[in-house]
């Protein structure tokens, strides 16, 4: 059959994401995709149904995106929901194909930091629901090489001998997949139940839109009589 592809089903077009992410339209403190991807996987697998109106202040940090039109907003927005879409629909249906989005330094070596560091300010949006996990010594063990990433990783492994610590480490990104299929599986039966793919996003953002387009935010109604109408 012919047709648009469902938004729930699309591809994610992660250029499109990343060359926001990187432009000045976007805050100066906003994640890298990277940093996104890891934000989006822990919001995906975790305990509790979170809406991208939340989520989306930790993706753009402190400031807030400025997009020139209600087309580029919809184009920026509908790629990263397909992202988490597509996380969701992996690790429910094919667990095993699941990988992280991660860089490359000038080596060529893969670089996990900034994944790690926005899946655990995903996690930071429902500490208190993950916190029994993290301290569970048969859980939180899945969550380590995660941790061993972080840059704070000396300070929060302080007793672990440094060849062990680096050894944990070195070994960290190949873990990385294993230890969000964990994660999911755990706390799948707490979230069902709960809606998972989302295809609107309520916007707490400033955007430059006309006030006779539609707004960005989905409803179909013009810009003026929703969103801008406190404008």
């Amino acid at each position: 059959m012919g047709g648009e592809q469902s938004p729930l089903f699309a591809d994610p077009d992660l250029d499109v994401i990343e060359a926001f992410l990187e432009s000045g339209d976007a805050p100066e403190d906003a994640a890298s995709l990277s940093e996104l991807d890891g934000i989006l996987t822990a919001v995906a697998i975790g305990p509790e149904l979170i809406p991208p109106s939340e989520w989306l202040e930790v993706v753009w940090g402190e400031g807030s995106p400025s997009f020139d039109s209600a087309a580029q907003a919809e184009r920026v927005l509908t790629a990263i929901m397909a992202r988490y879409n597509e996380i969701i629909r992996t690790l429910e249906s094919e667990p095993e194909l699941f990988v992280p989005i991660l860089y490359e330094d000038e080596n060529g070596c893969l670089d996990a930091t900034g994944w790690a560091c926005g899946f655990m300010a995903g996690v930071g949006l429902r500490a208190d629901a993950w916190d029994p996990f993290l301290r569970s010594r048969r859980h939180g063990e899945f969550l380590a090489p995660i941790l061993a990433l972080l840059p704070e990783a000396p300070d929060l492994f302080g007793d672990m001998p440094v060849a062990d610590l680096a050894e944990l480490q070195s070994d960290a990104i190949e873990f990385l997949p294993a230890c969000v299929v964990y994660a999911h599986a755990h706390w799948r039966r707490k979230r069902r139940g709960q809606a998972g793919v989302v295809q609107n996003v309520e916007l707490p953002l400033r955007v430059k839109v006309g006030r006779n387009e539609v707004c960005p935010c989905g409803s179909g109604k013009k810009f003026k009589k929703c969103c801008g109408a406190a404008a």
